[in-house]
């Protein structure tokens, strides 16, 4: 009667199942990463926090980003930027309430200039009346549950800093509501987002 043959190492109870684990343990960890790799950027409703103190609190409900930005613009506003050294301009859609409860819908437009004096004129251009705008994007039919098709009493804000324009309107869901004073804070606040939507 010969000698027992001795198992090969990877027969061995502890390394067969030493081994099992560490192929499950490598299946979790790619498809760990694959899941974060295809998150989206923006989660509609999710709270949104921009840097600073926070007078009101926003959640995000759209965004959307493009290099050509004559186009996501409209009038004098598209005219400037289809000629200028615009590049990239990225518009997102936000919700806030007031004291109240009433909601508010809130448009940010960041845009990306090549050098600090385009910034400065397209902010001077698009600040005027009757000179266009970045189109919000209530324009390119986005929407917000439940809130209003258009923006029509809007307040608005609008920042240089460096090379980079952040403007912001704001209205109320009920339509024919105004404070155009309580629209633009709201405005003026959610500038923020400029810092990290750029």
């Amino acid at each position: 009667m010969g000698e027992p043959e001795t198992p090969s190492l990877a027969e061995r109870p502890v390394v067969h199942y030493a081994i099992k684990g560490l192929g499950l343990v490598g299946v979790a960890i790619l498809s760990g990463l694959l899941w974060v790799a295809f998150q989206p950027s923006l989660v509609a409703g999710t709270p949104t926090t921009p840097p600073g103190v926070p007078a009101y609190q926003f959640a995000a409900h759209a965004e959307h980003r493009d290099t050509e930005c004559g186009k996501r613009a409209y009038g004098a506003v598209a005219e400037f930027l289809a000629k200028s050294s615009c590049q990239q301009v990225v518009r997102s859609l936000h919700t806030t309430s007031i004291a109240d409860g009433t909601k508010v819908v809130v448009s940010v437009a960041v845009v990306r200039m090549a050098d600090s004096k385009d910034a400065v004129e397209l902010n001077r251009l698009a600040s005027r009346d009757k000179t266009g705008n970045i189109a919000d994007l209530l324009r390119d039919g986005y929407t917000v549950p439940d809130g209003p098709r258009k923006l029509t009493g809007a307040g608005y804000a609008s920042r240089v800093s460096g090379s980079v324009v952040t403007i912001v309107e704001s209205d109320f869901f009920t339509e024919g509501r105004a404070d155009v004073e309580l629209l633009k804070a709201i405005s003026t606040d959610a500038l923020r987002f400029g810092a990290i939507m750029s």
